[in-house]
Parts: C-alpha cells; sequence; structure tokens
C-alpha cells in the first residue's frame, strides 16, 4: 500500500508530459501486477498514452483492454495505432487484429471483411489475411466473394511455395558448368 501511495504521487508530479508518462506506466504496472487491480490500472494506462501517444503506451493498453475483455475499445484504439504505423508488416498484423475482433468479438463481419481487404492491399500480406477473410465471407454467406477469396488463397499457396527459400547445398545443386550458383527466384 505504501508502495502504491508514493507511486499515485510519483504520477501525479508537475514533471512534463513524458516523463508523467513513464510515471503513469510504473503505477499502471504496480496496480496491475503488484496488485492485480486491472481496472485501475487501465486508467493508468490511459494517462500515459494520452501523456505521450506511442506504439508502445498503445500497445499496454491495449493488452489491458484483451484482458478486460473490452473489445469496442480495443478496437478504437487499433485504429489510433494504424494512424501511427508506418511498416507495412506490422500494419497488416495491426488490420488483421482489428478484423478478428470485428468479426469474432464484435460480430460485425461486414465491418471485418472491410478491415481485411484493407489488410490484403499491402504488400507484405500473408496468406492467413486471405483465410480470414474468407472465412469472414463465410459468415457473411457470401458465396461469390468467398469463391473469390478462395481463389486468391490458392494463388498466394501457389506463389509461396513458389518462393520457398532454399539452403545453400540447395542452390549449390543448381550449379551451372562455370560452377556458378543460379538464382532461384
Amino acid at each position: 500500500e505504501e508502495l502504491l501511495k508514493s507511486r499515485r504521487a510519483i504520477a501525479n508530479m508537475e514533471c512534463g508530459d513524458a516523463l508523467a508518462s513513464v510515471n503513469n506506466i510504473f503505477l499502471a504496472r504496480t496496480l496491475d501486477f503488484g496488485l492485480g487491480r486491472l481496472d485501475d490500472a487501465l486508467g493508468a494506462y490511459q494517462k500515459a498514452r494520452r501523456l505521450a501517444p506511442s506504439l508502445h503506451t498503445m500497445e499496454m493498453e491495449g493488452e489491458a483492454l484483451r484482458r478486460l475483455g473490452k473489445w469496442r475499445e480495443l478496437n478504437e484504439l487499433r485504429g489510433m495505432e494504424l494512424s501511427e504505423v508506418t511498416d507495412d508488416r506490422l500494419k497488416a498484423a495491426l488490420l488483421l487484429e482489428q478484423g478478428e475482433i470485428l468479426q469474432h468479438r464484435l460480430g460485425v463481419a461486414q465491418e471485418a471483411s472491410e478491415i481485411y481487404r484493407q489488410a490484403i492491399a499491402i504488400p507484405a500480406t500473408a496468406l492467413g489475411l486471405v483465410r480470414a477473410l474468407a472465412q469472414c465471407y463465410a459468415d457473411l454467406g457470401d458465396r461469390e466473394s468467398l469463391l473469390r477469396a478462395n481463389a486468391g488463397q490458392e494463388r498466394l499457396t501457389q506463389e509461396r511455395d513458389y518462393l520457398t527459400p532454399v539452403s545453400y547445398t540447395h542452390l549449390r545443386a543448381h550449379e551451372t558448368v562455370l560452377d556458378l550458383v543460379c538464382r532461384l527466384l
């Protein structure tokens, strides 16, 4: 209890937004992992994000929301994260998670299909996104779109098999008569 008092006092000090955000993260961690008070910790995580928005503070808040089952709030937070992300793989992963929340937790498959389509448009998209979209169309009963998604799965599977990484030993097996290793790309 004394630790909690001191953490609260430090979190409420006037010290600039970045440091205040870090102090609120320490308070949230104490409440969450030290005392098992996740509801109270969520407030501190949210304050930390408001003081100094970053992917790190959003991820900690998102984990708390997930553990509390606050799916609407988590979906909104993922939307905020998407506006901050520049890496295509991370963006695709966030879109996939957002689609899964919409489809499986909130039961809005139509919105989920829109999110999945956004993710598929990203060059670094994984085959799992196309599978998720196909399942979404199946949930909607949209047979025509489901067939298109299944064709996309087949195409991506073939491309993935074609672009499978190989070992140097495998490359050596394809050497030319001039002892040059071929590019198998």
